[in-house]
């Protein structure tokens, strides 16, 4: 069924959308690259170096980009080189190195480089768009109780992303295009041949997992292991996504509910049905559903923040029904400014990105509609991320540089890849990666009984590491399985 699904899905992509040039291996010329190796700054024992590659792999006289990149030469005896890119579209792999680095078993460290790079446009690599700043936001008007009219706040953030993307896409527009996936693989598959490595291992989560897909796409041969962890749909659309709001954040919901417990979960429940009637004062602040919401949901997949979001759901509990302590209540405030001070601008890199390769927009009826039904389906929050997710793209042309193209038939790699996702995953929701590992011929799967965006590591959970670790390794293939929730790494 899913499928029959994603096949029709993509082959109404394919009729409506025209597909851009893609920038593979075989239609690019033979562009000379070369690395310029030079002192790391903050990664003790690593080399840096920059690579100069074109900026359009289809025209070698458009100019260069620069792809900054470090490797940690293996420690013992080299099985191959391990390349990793996790987050979000517009996350760099250098700020991430050490830590990345620090966490991976003894074996990995004595048996592979290591090799953390930006892809163009982020972090240290270039080109980098420029005039981006992001103007003071219109109010959405959000009320604080009551119906909610998604068509005003979808008009609303919609008018406030053009605001930020539309004067940036015009300052940029002889390198916006050069940004997407397509020209980041061919980089990568570029570092690869510079390096004078045979084949990539690659791990990526996220926005990374669509980066290792088209890779294997487009590079089958150079790929030694792929681990795909916190899965995108391959089939993956603008208005599809946002449609997929509310079944994202019911699943995630319920998933939480089920791991935190009964008690917890019918809280939860209360405490959004409540704050959609009136507000609650906690440590002498009134606070409204846009105050503490987006503290409970926000973290929700990251299972290491589920001691504050099980605080905030308790102690809004008692201060609406009942009576919190003083202690309880100052946590409680902490925590939600907390996460209100760290919730990020929109990112133009990161919406450029995205745009360019992820084909189609949603219509302002679509993005209102999906808000609705998010909202009757899990929480306010819901609604509005999904208002986030269908005004994305507001501001830059429907057409940027070359889409992700869909899948519609099975993808036959030399290797049989891994993927890896939570059953409530808020960010990558399940049946995306589902879809996933249906069109990678005998990929396996494995599903974790909980929330958590990224799993290798995070978890002390031996029924995700261990099969991970051992494919990656010496490359044994593990049985798709279901593993049990467990204990965030350090808990």
């Amino acid at each position: 069924m899913l499928r029959r699904l994603g096949a029709c899905l993509a082959a109404l992509a394919l009729a409506t959308v025209p597909l851009a040039t893609g920038v593979t291996h075989a239609a690019s010329p033979a562009a000379p690259v070369d690395i310029e190796w030079h002192a790391c700054v903050g990664l003790e024992g690593w080399r840096c170096g920059t690579l100069t590659v074109p900026l359009d792999w289809t025209d070698g006289r458009d100019g260069q980009a620069r792809i900054e990149f470090a490797v940690k030469r293996a420690d013992g005896t080299r099985i191959g080189a391990l390349t990793f890119a996790v987050g979000d579209p517009g996350t760099g792999g250098l700020a991430q190195a050490a830590a990345w680095h620090a966490r991976l078993p003894e074996a990995f460290r004595q048996g592979f480089d290591i090799v953390a790079w930006d892809p163009r446009g982020v972090g240290a690599s270039t080109p980098r768009v420029r005039n981006c700043a992001s103007p003071p936001p219109q109010s959405l008007r959000l009320p604080e109780t009551g119906p909610i009219d998604w068509a005003d706040v979808t008009s609303r953030q919609a008018a406030n992303t053009r605001a930020l993307l539309g004067p940036c896409w015009r300052h940029n527009q002889s390198i916006a295009p050069y940004l997407g996936s397509a020209y980041v693989v061919r980089d990568l598959d570029a570092l690869r041949e510079a390096l004078a490595y045979d084949q990539w291992s690659f791990y990526g989560t996220g926005y990374g997992t669509l980066i290792g897909y088209r890779y294997a796409r487009d590079y089958p041969e150079r790929l030694r292991a792929l681990v795909l962890d916190g899965a995108y749909d391959p089939n993956l659309t603008l208005p599809g996504q946002t449609a997929g709001e509310p079944g994202a954040a019911t699943y995630a919901q319920s998933v939480f509910g089920h791991v935190a417990g009964g008690i917890v979960a019918a809280r939860l429940a209360r405490v959004v049905t409540a704050l959609d009637e009136r507000t609650v004062v906690i440590d002498g602040k009134r606070m409204t559903r846009w105050d503490i919401l987006p503290a409970i949901f926000g973290p929700m997949g990251h299972q290491g923040a589920y001691s504050d979001i099980v605080a905030v759901i308790d102690t809004t509990h008692r201060a609406l029904f009942g009576r919190a302590s003083s202690a309880d209540q100052r946590r409680a405030r902490a925590i939600i400014e907390r996460h209100a001070a760290s919730e990020r601008q929109v990112s133009p890199t990161a919406a450029i990105v995205t745009c360019s390769d992820v084909p189609q927009r949603a219509t302002a009826e679509q993005t209102a509609s999906a808000a609705q039904a998010a909202e009757q389906n899990a929480s306010p929050f819901a609604g509005l991320t999904a208002v986030r997710r269908g005004t994305a793209c507001s501001g830059l042309p429907a057409r940027i540089g070359p889409a992700n193209p869909p899948l519609i038939d099975d993808l036959t790699l030399p290797i049989r890849p891994l993927v890896v996702n939570s059953l409530g995953d808020p960010h990558a929701p399940w049946v995306g990666a589902r879809v996933l590992a249906s069109y990678l011929t005998g990929a396996s799967l494995i599903t974790y009984n909980g929330t958590q965006h990224g799993l290798w590591r995070s978890l002390a959970a031996p029924c995700i590491n261990r099969p991970i670790e051992r494919y990656l390794l010496d490359l044994t293939v593990p049985t798709s399985r279901t593993c049990p929730a467990a204990p965030a790494r350090g808990q």
